[in-house]
């Protein structure tokens, strides 16, 4: 029976590609503090289909997952929506702590997998690589200063769907990831143009 990879945890970090600030003067306010924008990935559901009749070598695999991803801005700016469009919002740099922007999904995958027998068949090496589907299901700003919380929950004009590449290579239950949106983070027009990627770890295959 051909088992594939997906079930599991995952602990990445976010970042952009093609930023583009032109509709707010160049004014990077979503530049991130890249090692603390992590991404934890609960994937709890999985899905195989074996494409070989005599061995169980190569398979496309599915299933669902709920992916939580942190966007911790390097700078003293949060976000707000206003008529429906993102706008920076200036925090004091004197008391200022943290500021971040939290993205949920509802998460399903469709990947072709291909495992290679090594160890004398005792673990396989598996390269998998395919499309990964999104649907937004919560977001949210949170800022912390002198020891005070503040978060707002909202769309923020987030697409309600993202679309990405996601390729996996690995061994036995351990394996590194990365994704690459194929759509960008807001929608078109109301915020910063911003195509998100990620790259982590994976482990605990269920």
């Amino acid at each position: 029976k051909f088992n594939g990879h997906w079930s599991g945890i995952d602990l990445g970090v976010n970042g952009y590609t093609d930023e583009n600030y032109g509709m707010y003067g160049g004014l990077e306010f979503m530049e991130l503090n890249q090692p603390k924008s992590l991404e934890v990935n609960l994937n709890f559901a999985e899905y195989n289909i074996g494409l070989q009749k005599n061995k169980n070598n190569i398979g496309l695999v599915t299933g669902m997952g709920i992916s939580y991803n942190n966007y911790k801005f390097d700078n003293p700016y949060t976000i707000r929506k206003v008529d429906g469009i993102i706008e920076p919002l200036a925090l004091d740099p004197d008391n200022y702590e943290k500021s971040k922007l939290t993205v949920s999904y509802l998460t399903v995958p469709l990947m072709l997998e291909f495992q290679i027998p090594v160890n004398d068949g005792s673990n396989k090496l598996f390269i998998s690589g395919g499309i990964l589907g999104g649907l937004n299901i919560g977001s949210h700003t949170k800022v912390k200063w002198d020891d005070k919380k503040e978060k707002e929950r909202g769309g923020f004009s987030i697409n309600p769907f993202k679309y990405a590449a996601i390729c996996k290579i690995g061994l036995k239950d351990i394996s590194l990831y990365a994704t690459y949106n194929l759509s960008p983070l807001f929608k078109d027009g109301k915020g910063p143009e911003l195509t998100p990627f990620s790259v982590g770890i994976s482990f605990i295959n269920f």
